[in-house]
C-alpha cells in the first residue's frame, strides 16, 4: 500500500495561486517600507531640532538646559531662521497645563514652527506632529 498521497493541482490554479502570493508579498513589502519611513516631516537626527520640555512646576528646558521665556524665544527665533523643528514634551500632559506651557505653545505658534509632541521626556516617541 502506497503511503504517499499525491495531489494534482491544475497548472492554471497553480499560476493563479502564485500570482496571488506574489501580490501579497509585494503589498506587504510596500506597507513595511512605508511604515519604516515614519513621518518624513520629522527629522531623524538632532540637527536643527530644538527640544523643549515643560514640567508641571513650570520649569522650562531647552535642549536639557533650564531657560526662561526670553531665552526660549531667542532659541525659537534661531530655530526658525535655521528652518528647524521643535520637539515638545510636557510633563503630566493629562492634567491642566501650567501657565508656562501655554506661553511656550504661543511662542511656537508665533514663529510658525513645525512641532512634534512627545509623551516621553526622552522624545523617543511622538503623539502628534504639526507643520
Amino acid at each position: 500500500m502506497d503511503s504517499n498521497i499525491h495531489f494534482k493541482i491544475p497548472l492554471d490554479r497553480l499560476r493563479f495561486f502564485l500570482k496571488v502570493l506574489l501580490t501579497l508579498v509585494f503589498f506587504t513589502l510596500v506597507i513595511v517600507s512605508c511604515s519604516n519611513q515614519g513621518n518624513s516631516d520629522i527629522p531623524k537626527t538632532n540637527s536643527n531640532i530644538l527640544k523643549i520640555s515643560v514640567f508641571k512646576s513650570g520649569e522650562i528646558q531647552a535642549n536639557d538646559t533650564i531657560v526662561n521665556l526670553a531665552t526660549l524665544e531667542e532659541l525659537i527665533a534661531n530655530n526658525a531662521s535655521d528652518n528647524g523643528h521643535i520637539w515638545y514634551y510636557r510633563e503630566s500632559a493629562l492634567e491642566g497645563p501650567p501657565q508656562q506651557a501655554i506661553k511656550v505653545i504661543n511662542l511656537i505658534t508665533k514663529y510658525k514652527r513645525p512641532v512634534s509632541m512627545s509623551s516621553k521626556p526622552d522624545f523617543s516617541d511622538y503623539m502628534i506632529s504639526f507643520r
